[in-house]
């Protein structure tokens, strides 16, 4: 695991996890598991890089693979079911922290050289990539804002599951 994850064990329990940079806490995970009609949905938002002065991009010490990885472990080792990895990408601001677009820029952009929309979700974003990673491949649109007649976006505002065939 990087050295620079900072786990806070008092919030990380078999349905919860945080997580931070070392270096920056402005830099974290935060992740959730919900019980939603039996299946248990995973939910989580990752910063790893903020607006600099002078229109400067500044990073954490922790990759958004890095972080997901150590969520990951931890709710492997607590023995949580996840049946979903849920990804909900928008381009609306999040709580103080301005835009977290990584994901809805990445799947728009994706969607210009993938044949659908599932394949530019999978492949072409991180969460997609996460997700595939752990087997999760079977992709499921559950909101894609605003609606397309081509599928081929812009969009400003996805949920998407993935789950395990």
């Amino acid at each position: 695991m990087n050295p620079y994850i900072r786990e806070w064990s008092s919030t990380n329990t078999g349905t919860g996890y945080y997580a931070d940079d070392l270096t920056n806490p402005d830099f974290f995970i935060e992740a959730s598991i919900a019980t939603i009609k039996s299946e248990k949905i995973l939910t989580f938002i990752v910063r790893t890089i903020k607006p600099g002065p002078g229109g400067t991009v500044i990073r954490g010490k922790v990759k958004g693979s890095e972080f997901f990885e150590a969520m990951w472990e931890h709710f492997v080792a607590m023995g949580t079911t996840i049946d979903v990895i849920q990804g909900e990408w928008s381009d609306r601001v999040i709580f103080n922290f301005g835009k977290l677009t990584a994901n809805l820029d990445a799947f728009n952009r994706a969607l210009l050289i993938h044949s659908t929309r599932e394949d530019a979700a999978s492949n072409g974003t991180p969460t997609g990539r996460y997700a595939k990673k752990k087997l999760y491949t079977k992709v499921h649109f559950a909101k894609a804002e605003p609606p397309s007649q081509t599928g081929t976006g812009p969009y400003t505002d996805v949920v998407v599951q993935f789950r395990r065939p």
